[in-house]
């Protein structure tokens, strides 16, 4: 499975050490399973891919991005248009960085790959 996270930070510096950050759902490390997703988060898409046997032990829970549906505010099949991320908490981050492998990351500013 291939995990993918934007950002706007040193993605090497990321990749290697993922840092969960406060947000309105708490302090995680937000990953998601689609690459269009993690461009709208910054300038660096970086690619994680990580065996099944891996994703119990980091107890990986997919939500959908927008949990309006959970206020009645829109349906959950409109909240699954804007796609879904998994939160991983400090720990968690860390033994994604140690067990995945690191497939390298996009640069939207200069458009190339790097591993």
């Amino acid at each position: 499975m291939k995990l993918y996270h934007g950002t706007n930070n040193d993605p090497s510096k990321v990749a290697q050490w993922p840092e969960p950050k406060a947000s309105v759902n708490g302090t995680f490390f937000y990953v998601t399973n689609d690459p269009a997703v993690a461009r709208k988060y910054g300038t660096h898409v970086i690619c994680w891919e990580i065996e099944e046997i891996f994703i119990n032990p980091l107890g990986l829970q997919r939500f959908t991005i927008d949990q309006s549906y959970m206020e009645g505010i829109s349906s959950y099949e409109d909240c699954v248009a804007g796609g879904f991320e998994y939160r991983l908490n400090k720990v968690e981050a860390a033994n994604l960085a140690l067990d995945a492998t690191l497939v390298g990351y996009y640069d939207a500013r200069s458009r190339y790959y790097k591993i």
